[in-house]
C-alpha cells in the first residue's frame, strides 16, 4: 500500500486484510444452503451401567442404536463427565457411547491390590 494513501485512510494493512476475509466469510456463509436433513435434533443422553467381568462399568449413551457409533474414551484421571456438553452435539447424527473407565466416575473402584489394571 503506498505510504500516503496509508496516511490518508490511517488504515493498517492488517485492517484491511482483516476485512478482506470478513467479506469473504460472510458472503460463504450467506450464500450457503442449508437443508432440512442438515438440521438435526440431539437425543436423549441416558445413563446406564454395564456389567463387564463382574464389575460395574457406567457409561453414558446417546443417538439412534442403528447410526454409526462413536466411543468417547477419556484421559486420566477424568470421566465420561468430561463429554457431557459434547454427546447431545454428535447424538443427532451418531450413536455416541462415553463409559468411564474402571477406578473412574462412577463405575466400580475395586481394591488396587487385588485388581489387576491394564490399558
Amino acid at each position: 500500500m503506498h505510504p500516503d494513501i496509508q496516511k490518508i485512510l490511517k488504515v493498517k494493512p492488517a485492517h484491511i486484510v482483516s476485512f478482506i476475509v470478513f467479506l469473504l466469510v460472510s458472503i460463504s456463509t450467506f450464500t450457503a444452503q442449508v437443508y432440512a436433513a442438515d438440521a438435526v435434533w440431539p437425543s436423549k443422553t441416558t445413563y446406564k451401567y454395564a456389567n463387564v467381568n463382574g464389575k460395574k462399568i457406567f457409561y453414558r449413551e446417546a443417538g439412534a442404536q442403528h447410526k454409526q457409533t462413536i466411543v468417547l474414551l477419556h484421559g486420566y484421571p477424568s470421566s465420561s463427565h468430561s463429554y457431557r456438553e459434547f454427546i447431545p452435539l454428535l447424538s443427532g447424527r451418531y450413536h455416541v457411547i462415553a463409559p468411564d473407565y474402571l477406578g473412574s466416575g462412577y463405575s466400580a473402584r475395586p481394591n488396587p491390590k487385588t485388581q489387576k489394571y491394564t490399558f
